[in-house]
């Protein structure tokens, strides 16, 4: 590894990453969740990020994973309109293996006019450049983690290993605290 300033970057992202997931690992509710993911965003620079099912999330299932902070353009769009089946990212994972830049999407997937027009649309929300981690599950749902509305775009990749591993994480964590609901539920209703 090189010395200076990238080896110093490096360091402070792997520090990042332990650092989440030490806590991501205590989260105990859907709040803590949510709070720790806009401070893990904020700290990578972006104003957004979705940990979500690649679902029909307007049906308001309680086994699908949907925690946001998103434009609400953006989320009536996707879920309200239920334009998640059409969106180049959530297509993208569908091929992706890791972590992949918005940017390179068109390294993954082709894109045509539609798929440039929901760029823009994002772009005018603020959704300028993106990280997401597809999240995959044998027999589940696929869903994805995003980090998305980067201050600087020009160092997204920067961030591409973090991602990967805070989105893994985070995904995982969402995961238990909807099956620990559920068990709740379940327990109040033997009662």
């Amino acid at each position: 590894m090189r010395s200076g300033r990238s080896g110093l970057r490096s360091r402070s992202c792997v520090v990042l990453a332990d650092s989440f997931i030490r806590t991501v690992r205590t989260v105990a509710t859907r709040r803590e969740l949510a709070t720790l993911m806009e401070a893990v965003a904020r700290e990578m620079g972006c104003r957004h990020y979705a940990i979500i099912h690649h679902d029909d999330l307007s049906l308001g299932s309680t086994d699908r994973v949907n925690l946001k902070d998103y434009p609400p353009a953006i989320a009536e769009r996707l879920i309200g309109q239920r334009y998640y089946r059409r969106d180049p990212i959530i297509r993208g994972c569908v091929f992706a293996d890791s972590a992949f830049l918005w940017s390179d999407l068109h390294q993954i997937i082709h894109l045509d006019q539609k798929d440039h027009a929901s760029f823009e649309f994002g772009l005018r929300e603020g959704l300028n450049e993106g990280i997401t981690v597809p999240y995959m599950r044998l027999g589940g749902c696929m869903g994805s983690c995003t980090f998305a509305g980067m201050q600087r775009p020009q160092f997204a990749h920067r961030f591409l290993g973090p991602a990967q591993m805070i989105g893994i994480f985070a995904f995982q964590a969402a995961r238990r605290l909807l099956e620990q609901s559920e068990t709740k539920l379940l327990i109040a209703a033997e009662k």
